[in-house]
């Protein structure tokens, strides 16, 4: 009888032990599908937060851009700036609000504060504006003269700002994914070109507006920006096809011309005129244009980068999805597995085995 019992025991903890290890494992997999499904929602939502950020700041700086050019020109702006202006501030106030839409789901210790900063510079942009306006439309002499080093002061501030909120949310992207960590280096180093290619498009504008030419500071100051461009860029053309989609990479042979190709070739020759005394010999608006084109398409590598990482956030969560599904469904069954095996041994081996003990124990007898 001794015997039987600790066959019995033998064998229940078998099959316990069985079952323990099978419902352990589901269990921990079903966690890793919460932890993965909960890390790519996050992800999702702060790339969408860094893509309304950047649409900000892309007209927002075409906004900039003319209004400090104008405000330094001899004469009033045009009608057609006016106009296009007019438009970028409409566009502009419609991504701001989308942007702090989009925050408002973010989770980030710290951000509140980040938040509440970029509000006040906005408030005080939306003051000058008006003042800025009726500058625009009048000769320079008319114009008040702290207006411009004014709107330069809080049009940087706004940027510095949004650009504060965006390497926040940026960083908080970062450790999940080795895949859209390297989609989001990409997007911050074309944004980085951008901003430098922006920003001597800006410089060579406004001294086409103003007639005037450049010192050797100047000169030292536009180098500086190409090689920050071409520095950037060197990490934008380093990704490939097991990164980037193929929309992306076209998107990056698209924007080439702006870098190294015709666009930069036509700043460089502009420069060369300038630091020689000479006046650049093309009309502004034309330039502007030209060269607006060119820095849009690196603008589109940023936000094809932003795609794809919510694309890649969106992919992962689906297959989390599914693994949350499976193995939320798999814990209990084994669970029930376990305890059925358990009932069954009991029920057709333990017992019979008992019952035939008792039965040779009494022909023993």
């Amino acid at each position: 009888m001794q015997k039987q019992r600790s066959v019995a025991r033998i064998l229940g903890a078998v099959v316990g032990s069985l079952g323990l290890v099978l419902v352990v494992i589901c269990a921990y997999a079903l966690k890793l599908a919460v932890t993965r499904y909960s890390d790519s929602n996050r992800i999702v939502s702060l790339a969408i937060a860094s893509r309304d950020l950047t649409n900000t700041l892309v007209i927002f700086r075409l906004e900039r851009g003319d209004t400090l050019s104008y405000l330094a020109s001899a004469t009033p702006a045009p009608d057609s700036v006016m106009s296009s202006l007019a438009e970028q501030r409409a566009i502009v106030q419609k991504n701001y609000t989308q942007a702090l839409q989009s925050l408002a789901s973010v989770e980030a210790p710290g951000i509140t504060e980040k938040l509440d900063k970029l509000r006040g510079i906005w408030a005080q942009l939306e003051e000058l504006r008006p003042r800025a306006v009726i500058a625009l439309k009048q000769d320079k002499s008319a114009r008040d003269a702290s207006l411009q080093p004014g709107w330069a002061k809080i049009s940087d501030a706004y940027m510095d700002a949004i650009g504060d909120v965006t390497a926040y949310v940026d960083n908080s992207m970062t450790l999940i994914d080795p895949v859209v960590d390297r989609l989001l280096i990409a997007k911050q180093a074309s944004w980085q070109a951008r901003a430098s290619a922006g920003q001597t498009i800006l410089v060579q504008f406004s001294t086409i507006l103003a007639n005037k030419t450049w010192t050797a500071t100047d000169g030292v100051a536009f180098a500086d920006l190409r090689g920050r461009i071409q520095q950037s860029w060197l990490v934008v053309r380093d990704l490939g096809p097991s990164v980037a989609s193929p929309e992306l990479l076209q998107a990056i042979r698209n924007a080439e011309p702006e870098i190294s190709g015709a666009l930069s070739d036509e700043r460089n020759a502009i420069a060369t005129k300038l630091l020689a005394g000479e006046l650049a010999g093309v009309a502004g608006l034309d330039y502007r244009d030209r060269q607006l084109v060119g820095a849009n398409n690196v603008v589109i590598v940023t936000q094809t980068a932003l795609a794809n990482m919510i694309s890649r956030a969106d992919e992962g969560a689906s297959r989390a999805r599914f693994s949350l599904i499976l193995f939320g469904l798999l814990v209990p069954a084994s669970l029930a597995l376990t305890i059925g095996g358990m009932l069954l041994m009991r029920n057709r081996v333990t017992r019979p085995l008992t019952a035939i003990t008792g039965i040779m124990t009494g022909f023993a007898a």
